[in-house]
């Protein structure tokens, strides 16, 4: 069982406060703030507006760029209206007297007027394949424009410029001529409303300071920075000393190993210590990179080379687990692109100008590309900005623990569009502008860095287009895999996301900031104080952990620039990334950040086919005959030819039928659209009995064969009476239409829509003669039909009606339960028949895929040696002297582990340092001999000590190991004559000091005494041992390095025991607490009981017990009343932990007669018309619930 950490990022447009789909606000399908888990998935609206009824789907792609498909699902949507809002909805008449009351009659008692109103604009004119056409062609449109006007600096997507939550917005075409609106007009075809859905989760390390507060456990994802001191090396550390030499001219592991796989230098270095100096001076970078780049083909050659790193004097090892997901990540590797998007995400994007800049690259007469690390110094490059919030949950990898999350907190995230960095390629690849002179990739070239650079084999444009195809096809295939319905969208499915490469950045930690030095390194009350904060002011570890957003904040509001980034693409061969960072400078504070690429499948979405909305139709652009079949016999058509004449049919049966017989008998291909169908007729008498050929053709507005014909007659006109307003049949109608089409096997050909039989020439001269003409277009398969499926959940051909009140969804390595309120989910797969008062609609959603910057993990430390061993002591008499003897001291050698003791107050800073450096988690620290000693100190005491302590009032003497004639070289042990008064005792401790001023652990205590009776001397040497109950300064060891405290978990409400899991509100009117609260997440909770905390000393085997319980001490706070909200749906949620009182949830309110469908609400439907607002994270933003008249 293992610890995780995973992070849950959710855009402000998924927030129920700032979403403008108003379907997704009444049927609670949006993120709200919740108690329980931070951010929640779902709300319950009790009673619900409308039920919904999910139908069947299907999948198809239109063509978007080059090789690059747009995959699109479309599904079709029923609502019903709830009789408890609505009573007549369910089919009951209700007599009303029109002409007393002066209303319009409604039998869905005010469905029609409260839909029509906060729905009605939500819906796009045009079939699914004419919006997702307009969208794909736009957005391409939008962007090679962009390139020819040299403005791709300032480009933005078309639909969602900047953060807005929706895109009304029309083709440019469409709106020339008017005087800057944007609304649609009469004789608009095509008209996309577009939404968005945002959200994705990663898991994440666990940084330094949350490893410390949830101890004893083992991690999911493991992290770690080790800093190392290896051997000394005098000169070199003399060289590194202050600004002399930056970190970019340090010798580097990578680019001094050898890349054919020989015995690398360094290594041979090492063997020779006494010239190495000299030869490591030769590795001194000339030029230093600040980028590093890994290509994902070097990485086991590059990761082979960490055994060398002891062939350096000193490094900082930083390593961390990868996410295993890695489907885009795989493709980005297989295309040999992954080197071209670590070029992307570690320049940004390429721009262009038609001026003159420094470091741009001319690419034509006039025009030059340059990116922002060519022009600018800072790196990374800034991206465009979008607002999410997130939380952090911690919990245990397995579905029987629970989980505890944190509050939501508001952050932007550096964001680009993974599709338009793929349109750029072929016309801007990455080669278009030179590899800055700070960037360098690491290892032998290889496919993917020529591929990036654009030489070799790939400076021909064709070997590049190649494996720029085999990107888009793995997209494709990735985004059609991914691509949420709106079904699964609704439910609130995890979207799929994934890392695709890691930035590691090195900072000095004194540039971020004096407080930051001193809450990680020193002392320990001001760090607390740092890191947790106060009443007033936010702390860098916040509650419960905030320390990895609060450096990355820093690191962004400021602007603080990396020594250097290290980028590493992700891939499946590789669990743990481990980077070995030689250029390093001793006793210098570093801090690691890690920002990870996520990559997300986002979705975008659109409702159509609406029945009540009169849209314009397919004949808005138009005129004449657009398609037609046949000739046919009588024996086809006479069928035909009987319903066109059969007065008793209406004109829609008449349509239904001849379409349906024809698609199905005759010609499947064939569709209309358009206003009408016409049949011609052309009688051959010189047969017996005479026969007849038959042509059945579609045509737009008006009929152009009215007039008198020669051979041809007219057989018969019918009208398409399903482009009028309320037609329940329309979003089935299209659904099927559209799959026709998509089926269709089109070859390009001048000739309409229409079966081509050989025959085919002659009837359209015939035809030619006769004075009609054909719309000729050249038609190729922009769009294909893949799959069609039932609804999810659809089991054994039927879905019975159910209620939901909360969803497992699975995740890797475990399960997460997301509340999704109650709420009545039925499917069917078939498309629904009309009903009264039911709503068919259809809702398409395509792929919007982004790379957000997220914060991975942070760590910080410096190179420190290990303080030296304890010295050696040898303690000799003379003969016959009672005055003298001789000590002699030695450096120790070996190394091991000890709890530090110290001496002085400054002994204390230097001990707690060595114990942060080295990360203790049991107060003890290595010691070893990694370093000469510069000299040794002698304590030296007349009186019996009661502690180390003591020492610090006696006598203190240095010895030197320098040879004082000998300038440079220096011994490793020193003697002196001790001068002693006899038969007195004197108490001395030894300790080490080494080249870096470090100091050992203390000898044990040496009781002398130098016995002269009557001319008889000998010396008395013992080991003294402090009586028992002089413990070694246990008070102030204790305060520094003995803490106990709950963890985490212990600490996190527990509902079902503090009786709110059913409750309405956490206290009473006054405040005061209902009953007691309990608090705990693990199933043996530590509260109520008593402890007993032994501690036994490792050298005496004596012991002190500690007597201990943990208390609770409730803070009771003054009642926060909720804003202006419906009482009703807040205590639902509320009992619940959800919070929706600034959710504005468009009930039916009681401001309108629901028997009144007059046009009142027209002007309403207007002026709540959201045209794309900025809304920012928590609040709201225009008119976001479409309609100002609501509950609220």
């Amino acid at each position: 069982m293992s610890l995780s950490k995973k992070y849950v990022y959710v855009h402000q447009c998924s927030l129920a406060t700032n979403t403008p789909d108003n379907f997704r606000k009444v049927l609670g399908r949006a993120w709200v703030e919740s108690t329980a888990s931070g951010l929640q998935y779902g709300y319950d609206v009790s009673p619900p507006v409308m039920s919904v009824t999910y139908g069947p789907y299907f999948e198809w792609a239109h063509d978007y760029f080059k090789a690059t498909e747009l995959p699109a699902i479309t599904q079709i949507v029923s609502v019903n209206p709830n009789s408890y809002y609505f009573p007549d909805a369910g089919g009951a008449t209700v007599a009303v007297n029109v002409e007393a009351t002066a209303t319009k009659y409604d039998p869905c008692c005010g469905w029609y007027a409260y839909f029509g109103r906060y729905f009605e604009n939500h819906f796009s004119s045009g079939t699914p394949l004419q919006i997702v056409e307009e969208i794909a062609n736009n957005r391409v449109e939008d962007f090679y424009t962009a390139i020819e006007k040299v403005s791709l600096g300032g480009y933005q997507d078309p639909y969602f410029p900047g953060d807005t939550c929706q895109a009304n917005l029309a083709a440019p075409e469409d709106v020339a001529g008017q005087t800057g609106s944007l609304e649609p007009t009469p004789k608009l075809l095509v008209y996309p409303i577009l939404f968005r859905d945002l959200w994705f989760q990663i898991m994440t390390p666990y940084s330094e300071i949350e490893g410390k507060e949830i101890e004893d456990k083992e991690y999911a994802m493991p992290s770690d920075l080790t800093f190392n001191y290896n051997f000394y090396l005098a000169a070199y550390e003399q060289q590194l000393q202050g600004n002399k030499l930056s970190e970019l001219e340090i010798p580097n592991l990578y680019l001094t190993i050898g890349q054919d796989n020989s015995i690398p230098y360094v290594l041979y270095l090492k063997n020779n210590v006494a010239c190495r100096y000299k030869d490591f001076e030769k590795l001194v970078l000339q030029k230093g990179f600040r980028e590093y780049l890994f290509p994902i083909k070097q990485q086991p050659f590059l990761q082979d080379k960490n055994e060398y790193s002891t062939s350096f004097p000193m490094d900082a090892t930083i390593s961390f687990g990868t996410d295993r997901s890695t489907f885009v990540a795989d493709a980005l590797e297989d295309s040999k692109l992954e080197c071209a998007m670590l070029r992307r995400c570690s320049e940004g994007e390429i721009l262009l100008t038609s001026g003159s800049l420094p470091g741009a690259t001319p690419i034509a007469s006039g025009i030059s590309a340059y990116t922002n690390s060519t022009i600018r110094d800072y790196t990374p490059p800034e991206e465009r900005s979008l607002n999410f919030k997130y939380t952090k949950r911690y919990g245990e990898t397995t579905a029987t623990q629970k989980t505890a999350s944190t509050s939501p907190v508001n952050r932007s995230l550096r964001t680009f569009d993974f599709y338009r960095w793929l349109m750029s390629l072929p016309e801007l690849p990455s080669s278009t502008v030179q590899l800055p002179n700070d960037h360098v990739f690491l290892g032998n070239s290889n496919d993917s860095t020529d591929m990036a650079l654009k030489v070799g084999l790939y400076q021909r444009n064709m070997s590049f287009l190649a494996n720029y195809f085999i990107l888009s096809g793995k997209i494709n295939d990735i985004a059609k895999t991914h691509l949420r319905t709106y079904q699964q969208m609704m439910r609130g499915d995890t979207p799929h996301s994934e890392t695709i490469l890691y930035r590691i950045s090195k900072y000095s930690t004194a540039t971020l900031g004096r407080s930051l030095e001193y809450a990680l390194t020193n002392n320990l009350m001001l760090r607390d104080q740092l890191l947790l904060g106060d009443e007033d002011t936010p702390g860098l570890l916040g509650e419960p952990f905030e320390e990895v957003e609060a450096i990355f904040d820093q690191i962004y509001t400021n602007k603080i620039e990396p020594i250097q980034n290290i980028w590493i693409p992700n891939s499946n061969s590789i669990d743990i990334v481990e980077y070995v960072d030689t250029q390093v400078k001793y006793n210098k504070g570093y801090t690691y950040t890690v920002t990870a690429y996520e990559l997300s499948v986002g979705t975008e979405y659109f409702y159509s086919q609406y029945s009540q909305k009169p849209e314009p139709e397919y004949c808005d652009d138009k005129e004449g005959i657009i398609s037609w079949t046949g000739p046919y016999t009588d024996k086809d058509a006479s069928s035909i030819v009987q319903w066109a004449g059969d007065t008793a049919l209406s004109e829609e049966e008449k349509y239904s039928n001849i379409m349906g017989y024809i698609q199905a008998y005759l010609d499947a291909s064939f569709t209309c659209e358009g206003t009408g169908i016409g049949i011609l007729v052309k009688t051959d008498t010189s047969t017996q009995p005479p026969s007849n050929e038959y042509i059945i053709y579609c045509y737009c507005n008006d009929d152009p064969l009215t007039g008198a014909l020669t051979e041809w007659k007219k057989a018969g006109t019918v009208l398409n009476m399903s482009t009028t307003t309320d037609d329940k049949e329309k979003a089935c109608r299209i659904y099927q239409q559209i799959q026709t089409t998509l089926k269709k096997d089109i070859s390009p050909s001048s000739i309409p829509a229409g079966s081509l039989p050989e025959s085919s020439g002659t009837i359209l001269a015939e035809l030619a003669a006769e004075g009609v003409t054909f719309e000729t277009t050249t038609t190729t398969k922009k769009a294909r039909f893949k799959v069609e499926s039932c609804p999810d959940s659809w089991v054994d051909g039927k879905m019975p009606t159910r209620t939901v009140t909360q969803e497992i969804t699975k995740v890797e390595g475990g399960a997460e339960t997301v509340y999704l309120g109650e709420t009545t989910v039925d499917a069917v797969c078939e498309c629904p028949p009309p009903e009264p008062c039911k709503e068919n609609f259809l809702v398409t959603t395509i792929p919007s895929l982004k790379i957000h910057e997220v914060p991975y993990m942070v760590w910080t430390g410096k190179v420190l040696d290990s303080y030296p061993v304890g010295p050696d002591v040898e303690i000799n008499p003379y003969r016959a002297v009672n005055n003298e003897m001789l000590f002699m001291i030695g450096a120790g050698l070996g190394d091991y582990y000890d709890r530090p003791i110290p001496i002085t107050p400054n002994d204390r800073k230097l001990f707690d340092e060595l114990l942060l450096s080295q990360k203790s988690q049991d107060g003890t620290a290595l010691f070893r001999s990694d370093d000469p000693v510069q000299n040794f100190e002698v304590f030296k005491l007349t009186e019996k000590p009661k502690a180390y302590t003591d020492f610090a009032k006696g006598e203190r003497r240095q010895f030197s190991v320098k040879v004082q004639d000998a300038p440079g070289q220096q011994a490793d042990a020193v003697s002196f004559i001790e001068q002693l008064t006899p038969n007195v005792k004197y108490y001395y401790i030894f300790r080490s000091r080494d080249i870096h001023n470090h100091i050992s652990n203390p000898t044990p205590i040496y009781e002398v005494e130098l016995v002269d009776s009557d001319g008889a001397i000998y010396p008395l040497i013992n080991i003294f041992e402090p009586a028992p109950n002089l413990a070694i300064d246990l008070s102030k060891q204790g305060q520094r390095l003995l803490q106990i405290r709950p963890e985490f978990l212990q600490s996190v409400l527990d509902e079902d025991a503090s009786g709110l899991s059913s409750a309405t509100s956490a206290g009473t009117p006054s405040g005061l607490a209902t009953g007691e609260v309990k608090l705990g997440a693990r199933d043996v909770k530590l509260w109520d009981k008593r402890f007993k905390l032994r501690l036994t000393s490792c050298e005496t085997r004596k012991m002190l017990d500690i007597n201990l319980r943990f208390n609770t001490e409730h803070l009771i706070s003054d009642d926060c009343q909720p804003g202006h909200t419906d009482k009703t749906l807040v205590d639902a949620n509320s009992k619940n932990g959800v919070d929706v009182s600034d959710v504005d949830i468009p009930l039916p309110d009681d401001d309108y007669n629901p028997m009144d469908t007059s046009d009142n609400y027209a002007a309403d439907t207007s002026s709540d018309q959201d045209t794309g607002n900025t809304f920012s994270s928590g609040t709201t933003g225009g008119n976001t619930d479409m309609g100002s008249n609501n509950l609220y």
